[in-house]
């Protein structure tokens, strides 16, 4: 069971990576919008 929680967390937090290098894509406000979905979309 606890495996499986820590391979959640490992995941998300490699999701959450992922979306913060997508974001460098983009331009300022955008950027800031795609920041905070992620965050709110992760759990940051």
């Amino acid at each position: 069971m606890r495996s499986s929680v820590d391979a959640a967390s490992d995941k998300r937090d490699a999701d959450y990576a992922v979306a913060k290098e997508k974001r460098d894509a983009f331009a300022d406000e955008a950027k800031s919008d795609c920041l905070n979905e992620a965050k709110a979309r992760f759990g940051k």
